[in-house]
């Protein structure tokens, strides 16, 4: 081959990367405002959320919510944010409890509500859900962020693992409000913040930079979802490479909680003296007030740095009760000192600006499958309850 030809071909060569470069970035930036094409949505179930080794982006979530708002035109938007509680874990998607949701406020107020269930297992209380519904928010749109908070759970008001990376594709993309409070909190609060390694924000910003123009991840994850994996997973394990369109949601409904289990019910136990004790731990003498001790002023200073207070006014934090077995087998003074924290972690988010309620108080063990979540039976009593509290216009203020 003669040294023309060499250079006729490097041309080429260099001409189709470059061109294939460019359609799949063009391609991913097409793709990056539609939804994923999930039949009959329900919720990001395990093999469409990181946990099972997915990485949503943020404009998949968004283009969900825009999805279901086109579907039910006129209605408020009614997301739910939060953890595994609010995600439904303990019931099969068929009977998952926004289900249950939905058919409630159709009864209480018929074509109001338009229920969306963006809780995914693992994150806290303003991550995924909120950082859409801040968004639509900033829109105009009518919309209602419901997210849950267990007392027990340390956040982070710019997200944590493993959605931290989410909170900076948001605010590349400009879809957040520019709240100088939250995007320095990791800086000006070292004491505070869970990410001590300022080489960590510093990669996801440019994870996030490299997406936004070159739309990498949108189309890795629609390839991902749609063509065939590309990595190992435990979730996925021997079928791999299969597309994540084929997987269904895996949970299963699950049998009550097996009171004779001796070693989960200490399990159980041994969680709450934990969370007790990692609160009570830090607490130094010469306070003026309990709200001085260390826990509660960095969870104070979380929360006022997660939301910006215009994006207050639309959010129920629902404060969500465990599992009553575990609270009856504690002694009459942890009993009284875990209600005494239950009570100061409700005011510290009413404090905030937050309207504030209880759920599952009521609830039997009959209703848990485990610590903190809950059977179809018992899915389907919290949605009866927040139905009813919707009913109260102050909690859902316009």
């Amino acid at each position: 081959m003669n040294k023309e030809k060499q250079k006729s071909y490097s041309r080429y060569f260099l001409l189709g990367t470059a061109l294939g470069f460019a359609l799949c970035t063009l391609l991913g930036q097409t793709l990056a405002t539609s939804p994923l094409a999930v039949p009959n949505f329900t919720r990001f179930h395990e093999y469409i959320n990181p946990n099972g080794g997915f990485y949503l982006t943020y404009n998949e979530m968004l283009a969900q919510a825009r999805k279901t708002m086109d579907e039910k035109p006129g209605r408020k938007l009614l997301i739910i944010g939060g953890d595994s509680v609010f995600y439904g874990e303990g019931q099969s998607i068929e009977h998952c409890w926004t289900i249950d949701l939905q058919e409630e406020l159709d009864k209480l107020y018929p074509g109001q509500y338009a229920v969306l269930n963006l809780a995914l297992p693992g994150t806290k209380v303003f991550e995924a859900g909120n950082w859409v519904y801040e968004k639509l928010k900033r829109e105009g749109k009518n919309v209602l962020l419901v997210t849950n908070a267990m007392p027990s759970t340390v956040f982070e008001p710019s997200g944590t693992i493993p959605l931290h990376y989410m909170f900076f594709d948001a605010v590349e993309r400009g879809a957040l409000d520019n709240f100088a409070e939250r995007l320095s909190f990791a800086e000006k609060h070292k004491e505070w913040s869970l990410f001590q390694d300022d080489s960590h924000g510093e990669s996801l910003r440019l994870r996030a930079l490299f997406n936004h123009y070159l739309a990498a991840e949108e189309l890795w994850t629609r390839f991902t979802y749609y063509v065939m994996g590309n990595y190992y997973h435990r979730s996925t394990a021997a079928a791999s490479l299969l597309p994540r369109r084929v997987f269904k949601d895996p949970f299963i409904d699950r049998p009550t909680f097996d009171r004779t289990d001796v070693e989960k019910l200490d399990h159980g136990i041994s969680q709450v003296r934990k969370f007790l004790a990692g609160i009570t731990a830090l607490y130094e003498g010469g306070k003026a007030s309990e709200y001085e001790q260390f826990f509660w002023r960095r969870l104070r200073g979380c929360t006022q740095c997660a939301v910006p207070a215009s994006s207050r006014d639309s959010i129920i934090v629902a404060i969500t009760a465990i599992n009553p077995l575990f609270i009856d087998e504690l002694s009459p003074r942890e009993k009284a000192d875990y209600l005494h924290i239950k009570k100061l972690w409700r005011e510290n988010f009413e404090r905030c600006g937050f309207k504030t309620i209880e759920l599952n108080e009521t609830l039997a063990s009959e209703n848990y499958v485990d610590f903190d979540h809950l059977n179809p039976a018992g899915g389907k009593l919290m949605a009866k309850e927040l139905a009813a509290r919707l009913r109260d216009k102050s909690n859902d203020r316009k």
